[in-house]
């Protein structure tokens, strides 16, 4: 484990931090909550917002940056703003060097910027104790994705029922954006501001989820037959081929995220808590998979990237090309 502990923090002792606009210059947030991470960096960015309304914003990823360009942008003024917050995500893929340059700025930060480090994995990287940075562990806990969908859901009006969270987490996962985009495009035709689980299963019929599972089954089966006559179905009843392929899309590169793990020999545990998905459905797509050799996960996502692509720009009528595509998919 990192030598952090006399910086170290928990999510809740942040909170309380920044209600006592308490402003550190290095912020490293680090664990595989992707959801109370970006709510700690708004926290952060609205502190700094409320005591220099002006501050530059700037956010990046390690691994297509220069980092010593970020470090020369930290260390100097802004031209309309004496505050900046900078933002850099994914640094446990910084190169060795870049890590060191990265170490130094640490131990010697610019006072009036105010940079936020996030890492999945803070392991490797060892960070001398000293009053510049605090560290906070956020690390993801599956039991509190109710209590999470519940409050985001309240923000947007509504107020959704246990069972209902369950049944669309069995459908996209358990990662909280996803959950909390098909909410969104729930409560578009919801009369009430209660959601129930028959509210959730309404929307599952109408947005042909189930025939779109169903076509994906086929894909992996290989089944051309069962496919064409599924998507003839999905034309009659009026569904956007740009909605069947993004469905499509989500699956396959699941199963090929699920592939790859249980490549690099990750146990069960492993696979669900990198994913975010039910024991349930990593079973589902376990099978899936038996079908697929690692070239043709290339070869469908190919496919699936030049389809989106066409659809988005052709005269071609729309089904047609989706049709093809799928029967390509399916050899």
């Amino acid at each position: 484990m990192a030598k952090t502990t006399k910086n170290s923090l928990t999510y809740s002792e942040l909170k309380d931090r920044l209600q006592k606009e308490l402003l550190d210059p290095v912020f490293i947030l680090h664990g595989d909550d992707e959801y109370l991470i970006e709510q700690s960096i708004n926290e952060i960015k609205q502190s700094v917002e409320q005591k220099n309304p002006d501050a530059d914003y700037l956010s990046y990823y390690a691994d297509s940056v220069n980092i010593t360009e970020i470090l020369d942008s930290a260390n100097s003024m802004g031209l309309f703003s004496a505050a900046k917050i900078i933002v850099i995500k994914q640094c446990e893929k910084l190169l060795k060097d870049d890590a060191g340059y990265l170490m130094e700025y640490i131990d010697n930060p610019n006072k009036q910027t105010f940079m936020v480090l996030v890492f999945e994995n803070l392991k490797k990287f060892k960070i001398k104790p000293n009053d510049n940075f605090i560290s906070v562990n956020i690390p993801s806990d599956s039991k509190n994705i109710i209590l999470k969908v519940k409050k985001e859901s309240e923000k947007q009006g509504y107020h959704i029922k246990n069972d209902a969270i369950l049944r669309l987490t069995e459908l996209v996962g358990e990662n909280l954006i996803d959950i909390l985009g098909e909410i969104k495009k729930l409560s578009i035709n919801q009369s009430g501001d209660i959601i129930e689980k028959s509210d959730v299963e309404n929307y599952i019929k109408k947005s042909k989820f189930k025939d779109v599972f169903e076509l994906i089954n086929a894909i992996c089966n290989k089944d051309k037959s069962k496919a064409y006559e599924i998507l003839s179905e999905l034309e009659q009843n009026g569904e956007e081929p740009i909605a069947v392929i993004n469905r499509i899309s989500w699956r396959i590169r699941q199963l090929w995220q699920v592939n790859q793990l249980v490549n690099e020999k990750k146990s069960k545990d492993e696979i669900l808590k990198t994913l975010k998905i039910s024991s349930g459905n990593l079973y589902y797509m376990q099978k899936q998979m038996k079908n697929f050799r690692n070239e043709e996960y290339i070869r469908i996502l190919d496919t699936i990237y030049n389809t989106e692509l066409k659809l988005k720009s052709t005269a071609t009528p729309r089904f047609d090309l989706l049709t093809s595509s799928v029967m390509q998919m399916c050899r």
